[in-house]
């Protein structure tokens, strides 16, 4: 139950917070879609398809396109493990179920070769230390959104550990009907907590 408030309350305030933004910025939700389009399109996207020099080609292009991957694979997760809980609140089961099963090892494939292709790229830099700083004096920090893009990459990295491994454990004979239970809710709340950086870290992009 208390899952259920917590998943609800957090996509309550992402939708108050999006409504917010799109106030400030009549094009925001049109940047959103725009994004979110881009980062699927760019997945089917051959490599020689644009030859202009905006285009991205080469390893850009594959980056580009396993994090588009990426994105959309945790977004399925999400919405097959949410939608049960938010509607009946109970786990998932049925055909959600084997969509959420299906989809996990193609996600974690896909995560872990981000995480080797962006590592080097969203490596913390001199100047996010004077970012940290700034914001503990209540000043607007300059250069905020990089950091939060960095932030949020290793972050995100972090917390799947746990989200991974607690469903990895529990397919094994090592815990009793309590660990199995703990395990679970390690999962949910591990998964919740890669929703809201999820979140952050595509408001940053569209705002940048």
């Amino acid at each position: 139950m208390i899952y259920r408030i917590l998943l609800a309350l957090t996509i309550l305030l992402f939708i108050v917070w999006t409504g917010i933004q799109a106030r400030k910025d009549k094009n925001y939700l049109k940047l959103m879609t725009d994004f979110l389009s881009k980062q699927f399109l760019i997945i089917f996207q051959p490599v020689n398809r644009d030859e202009s020099k905006s285009a991205l080609t080469g390893l850009p292009r594959i980056k580009a396109a396993l994090l588009g991957l990426t994105g959309w694979l945790f977004a399925l997760m999400a919405l097959s493990s949410f939608i049960p809980v938010l509607i009946a609140g109970s786990p998932i089961s049925g055909w959600m179920l084997i969509l959420h099963v299906t989809v996990a090892p193609f996600f974690v494939i896909s995560l872990s070769l981000t995480a080797l292709l962006f590592a080097v790229n969203k490596l913390f830099k001199p100047e996010d230390r004077n970012v940290v700083i700034t914001l503990k004096l209540g000043r607007e920090a300059p250069v905020l959104l990089p950091f939060l893009s960095r932030l949020s990459f290793w972050m995100f990295l972090v917390v799947a550990i746990p989200a991974v491994l607690s469903v990895i454990l529990s397919m094994y004979p090592l815990f009793t009907a309590e660990g199995l239970e703990t395990l679970v809710t390690v999962h949910r709340y591990a998964t919740l907590i890669l929703f809201i950086i999820v979140g952050v870290y595509v408001g940053n992009k569209i705002k940048k």
